[in-house]
């Protein structure tokens, strides 16, 4: 009988070390798939910052050039610019700068 209780808490001991080592495996797996999804959200919010600033910026250029080409125009029409110093000013050339006054910005 001795042998056979030692047969079984080794048994059970052997089991349990098994167990152990099955969960860590699915520990890690549930561990990753956790991790890759904090990582996507965080990446996520990161990119969604990163894309607002960015479109800041573009959004700012933007808006300073057509401020620019507005006045330039104005300018053309009050007789203050000849075209060819506005289109110079704006870094186009005449006929580009034409197509914008014509166009009205």
């Amino acid at each position: 009988m001795f042998i056979t209780e030692y047969d079984e808490k080794r048994h059970l001991a052997e089991e349990r070390e098994e167990g152990v080592e099955e969960g860590i495996v699915i520990g890690r797996e549930e561990g990753r798939e956790e991790g890759r999804e904090e990582g996507l959200e965080e990446g996520l919010v990161k990119g969604r910052e990163e894309g607002r600033e960015e479109g800041l910026v573009k959004g700012r250029a933007e808006g300073e050039i057509t401020g620019i080409l507005k006045t330039l125009i104005g300018f053309v029409r009050d007789g203050l610019l000849s075209l060819a110093t506005a289109a110079e000013r704006a870094g186009m050339s005449v006929n580009e700068f034409e197509e914008k006054l014509k166009a009205d910005v």
